[in-house]
């Protein structure tokens, strides 16, 4: 025996049930032992922490997964449902403490057969390893008198349960039924607050999305979780605001993808998951490579579909798209989504433009499997997360919705000297994608209500930041965009890459037949950390401590009790660094952060000032101190982003 072995109290058991560990990651999962004599009771809670290792001396592709098991009663209306980024949710009664450790050396595959498993039924039991930290143990307790030879009879009792670890029933209070509500969140990208005809919009067609508005409820004061595409979204999927956040810039990884999310994080489709929903994610993902932690595999979802890196996704038109973690090729030519046009060819002849486009329109694509998901899962609660790529650029649309739009606007020929794909139409084009957007919202309207399923699914639908910024002296639109001619940010500054109101104000609409009152419009303040409280809510789930959001259930409902926020804060690292307080009737930007991180900040009276043009610093002091001192307090340091370091993520 191993004398780094800590002492332990010998317990029989009959079996083990516990989640499953994420590979190359040190991790902590809820477990029960069954049939175990502690506290007399037939299932006992357990924490297992586990981690896969490469031993030194070993044969190459050889790994070792290690349990750790730490036994201990727990209070019987204790429920352990989530994992903590400090720990668990134990509250040990007594002292008595069971130690277990235990490997395999058998070959294993480098992925799970799903989510984030790294079992399979080939692995048996072989040796026995001391800790290789003591990190990974809770607080030894030296009352006991017997060893380790107990808890291996244990576990070679029970191995046959942890080789059939994914096939354990759901827990009867987390079956899946119909009585628990379906959830669809569609996410445009880089859509503007002005964009859509409900919110003013009248250049631009989207009857589907007004339909929704018109069944549903639209916000006024939304907010996205930051002015740029991936922080945005790991706000929406963890609850957390762009001070607390993981992602709080876009970073790439290569060759593809973007920083990963790690696995100690918890996420909205992981909590429902827990709750028996089927979970998917179909388009921009953007949140971390695959077979990374940040895989959406590996955060929750059952099902993914579309581009998993933000890159890849700048063409419309691309050679393959994910299905999983596998790629699936599309029948489109090989080209660039950044290119200028020929200097020798006509700009003003649409044939010479067929270059920059293909056969399979990834969005369309995403739209047809999202139906799919939708019509299998109509008998199950679900949760989609349809996450567009409309109407980022490149400039590209398929003909017939580009057809809608042609002559309707003066336009000039963008040639691609402002990034992306050129255009011989380019405000034609841009208002055909997002009325390409809104019909594929209106085929999943049609699909709901064909499958008899409409009054039981909450339709979610915003934007992750506001629309595409500018570019060069003029600041005119990249990639040919110009939302000035539609007013695609509204009445407010600023546009996607700022933290002034144009760049992170986006649109919210939401629908429950039957339960939200039709027509109705609020200015009830709220931002992406919010939806993931509020979709527990729904189903009467209490979010992570660390949650930073308020549910808007009362507010969608019409019912009294809704909670306020008192601040909305950001923190953003890319643009130069940014940060931003609402507090009431007040904004206050700091810009330049990476140049001057204790720099000055503006105040803005959006009351009396919407457009954030006149700052009032200088009138309000007592305001901007509070300011101050509230972006002090809710800053969490990050391994990745420090103002006054000047640390920012670089390519990997």
């Amino acid at each position: 025996m191993p004398s780094q072995c800590p002492e332990t109290k010998s317990v029989t058991f009959s079996s083990i049930r516990l989640r499953p560990p994420n590979q190359l990651v040190p991790n902590r999962h809820e477990g029960f032992l069954q049939g175990s004599p502690l506290a007399g009771k037939p299932s006992h809670p357990a924490t297992i922490y586990s981690w896969w290792s490469q031993g030194q001396n070993e044969t190459p592709g050889r790994k070792r997964l290690t349990l750790a098991v730490d036994i201990r009663p727990l209070n019987p209306v204790d429920t352990f449902t989530r994992k903590f980024r400090g720990g668990c949710a134990m509250k040990p009664l007594d002292k008595i403490g069971v130690r277990a450790l235990f490997a395999t050396d058998q070959k294993l595959p480098r992925r799970g057969r799903s989510g984030k498993s790294g079992l399979t039924s080939e692995y048996s039991p072989s040796t026995l390893f001391p800790p290789f930290s003591n990190r990974y143990w809770l607080p030894r307790h030296r009352e006991t008198t017997r060893v380790i030879r107990g808890i291996w009879t244990g576990l070679l009792r029970g191995w046959f349960v942890i080789l059939a670890l994914m096939g354990q029933p759901v827990a009867a209070q987390d079956r899946p039924t119909q009585d628990k509500p379906n959830f669809i969140f569609i996410l445009a990208d880089d859509l503007g607050w002005g964009e859509l005809g409900c919110y003013g919009q009248e250049k631009i067609r989207t009857p589907h999305l007004d339909r929704l508005a018109a069944e549903g409820i639209r916000f006024t004061q939304f907010y996205a979780g930051s002015p740029v595409c991936a922080p945005s979204r790991c706000v929406l999927l963890t609850g957390k605001h762009s001070g607390h956040a993981y992602i709080r810039d876009n970073a790439e990884v290569r060759p593809e993808g973007q920083l990963p999310i790690p696995d100690e994080e918890v996420t909205l489709p992981e909590l429902l998951k827990e709750a028996g929903y089927i979970t998917a994610v179909i388009g921009k993902w953007g949140l971390g490579p695959p077979g990374s932690s940040g895989d959406p595999l590996n955060q929750g979802f059952d099902f993914f579909f579309g581009y998993n890196c933000q890159r890849h996704a700048h063409n419309h038109y691309p050679r393959f798209l994910y299905r999983n973690r596998e790629r699936v090729l599309l029948d489109n030519p090989d080209f660039p989504a950044h290119q200028s046009f020929p200097p020798d060819l006509d700009p003003n002849d649409p044939k010479n433009y067929a270059r920059y486009s293909g056969k399979d329109y990834a969005p369309d694509l995403m739209a047809e499997e999202a139906l799919k998901f939708i019509r299998e899962n109509r008998d199950k609660p679900f949760f989609l997360y349809f996450a567009s790529t409309i109407p980022h650029l490149a400039l590209q649309v398929p003909e017939d919705s580009l057809q809608e739009y042609l002559g309707k606007f003066p336009e000039t020929p963008y040639l691609g000297d402002r990034a992306y794909l050129p255009h011989y139409a380019p405000r034609a084009a841009y208002a055909a994608m997002i009325s390409r957007l809104d019909s594929h919202v209106g085929k999943i309207l049609a699909l709901l209500d064909e499958l008899g399923i409409a009054e039981r699914t909450v339709i979610f639908f915003s934007s992750d930041n506001g629309p595409t910024h500018g570019r060069g002296p003029q600041n005119l639109g990249v990639g040919g965009t110009d939302i000035d001619f539609f007013c695609s940010a509204g009445p407010w500054n600023g546009r996607k890459g700022t933290l002034f109101e144009g760049g992170i104000r986006v649109p919210l609409i939401v629908r429950w037949q039957g339960k939200i009152p039709a027509g109705k419009v609020t200015d009830h303040m709220a931002g992406f950390q919010d939806v993931l409280p509020t979709i527990l809510d729904i189903i009467g789930r209490q979010p992570p401590p660390d949650c930073d959001g308020i549910s808007f259930l009362p507010t969608l409902l019409g019912q009294p009790g809704q909670k306020q926020h008192p601040y909305l804060v950001w923190e953003f690292y890319g643009y130069g660094g940014q940060q931003a307080v609402r507090l009431g009737r007040w904004k206050g930007i700091r810009l330049n952060c990476y140049k001057n991180p204790t720099g000055p900040l503006q105040l803005y009276d959006l009351e009396t000032d919407p457009t954030e043009s006149q700052d009032i610093a200088s009138a309000h002091p007592d305001i901007v101190a509070k300011m101050e001192e509230i972006l002090r307090r809710e800053h969490t340091a990050s391994p990745h982003w420090d103002f006054a370091k000047r640390l920012q993520p670089r390519p990997q």
